[in-house]
């Protein structure tokens, strides 16, 4: 409880230093309809997530046995810090209606002789065995937002979408020389629903300050736990339909899960800055 409470007022720490949301802010406009803020039809952004993340999962057996929880940084040297592009765009499609989708993807791999006897899924790693082992992610984040206030000088909006994030994570014993069809992976699909808020703030009239949060927080279908995404961004607005944007990113996911592919749980949290080009037409 204390948790989410610290999310909440984190999350208005966010709204009051002006969110953003998938609307792009820019000269004042006399239309009432959402474009008090010249908002832009469509917006692109292009740029480079540099991400520093932190991995804790467990596969259990088909036959019931519990699996070893894992570090997949520490336990299984997996990068804990690199870099992969980000894209995303956003659309006014009426009024104060919009519609914006993010997208990157990351995909690491470490190479560990282990100190423990690990379970992962029904395969038993002894100790002293060299594994390869894997973790690719890739999270797509679509989202509808309604604007509720529009003015020269700020913008709030309320959100609901779908954070769909794959998991697909595996390991190898190298010294049996097994297969690739032998690897033992563990793969998820999970399609979760979020409620969230935006904002936004013109510091001056090329300047704007973003940030935006969004929360899961229910059981549905095979999935049951949290998930946090906050973020705040900072734009200018060099030229006419140009500009340049640094941010930060912050994603939490716990999750227990129930599925053929992957039984256990998952604690997947990343965090780090994002730089861009913002394309507003």
């Amino acid at each position: 409880m204390r948790n989410c409470l610290r999310q909440i007022i984190a999350a208005a720490g966010l709204i009051a230093l002006a969110a953003a949301s998938p609307v792009d802010l820019r000269a004042e406009d006399a239309d009432t309809d959402g474009r008090k803020f010249g908002l832009s039809d469509f917006t692109f952004r292009v740029g480079a997530y540099n991400i520093s993340s932190n991995t804790v999962a467990r596969i259990d057996g088909n036959n019931g046995d519990i699996g070893t929880v894992l570090s997949f940084e520490n336990d299984l040297n997996l990068d804990d810090r690199k870099s992969t592009f980000y894209g995303a765009f956003s659309w006014r499609m009426a009024g104060r209606h919009y519609l914006e989708v993010e997208h990157f993807t990351l995909a690491r791999s470490g190479l560990q002789t282990l100190s423990a006897e690990t379970e992962f899924g029904d395969k038993v790693f002894e100790i002293g065995a060299t594994v390869d082992s894997f973790f690719d992610t890739s999270v797509t984040r679509v989202s509808y937002a309604y604007l509720v206030h529009d003015s020269s000088k700020y913008a709030v909006a309320l959100s609901a979408g779908l954070h769909i994030t794959d998991l697909t994570m595996g390991l190898n014993e190298l010294s049996t020389q097994l297969s690739i069809e032998d690897v033992e992976v563990a793969a998820v699909t999970a399609p979760l629903p979020v409620i969230g808020v935006a904002a936004g703030w013109r510091i001056s009239e090329k300047l704007m300050l973003f940030g935006r949060a969004q929360i899961f927080r229910l059981e549905i279908s095979d999935y049951k736990g949290r998930l946090d995404h906050f973020s705040a961004k900072l734009e200018y607005n060099a030229f006419k339909h140009l500009g340049f944007g640094a941010g930060f990113d912050i994603f939490d996911l716990k999750l227990d899960i129930d599925k053929p592919r992957w039984n256990g749980t998952v604690d997947f949290e990343f965090r780090g800055p994002i730089v861009y080009l913002n394309g507003r037409f």
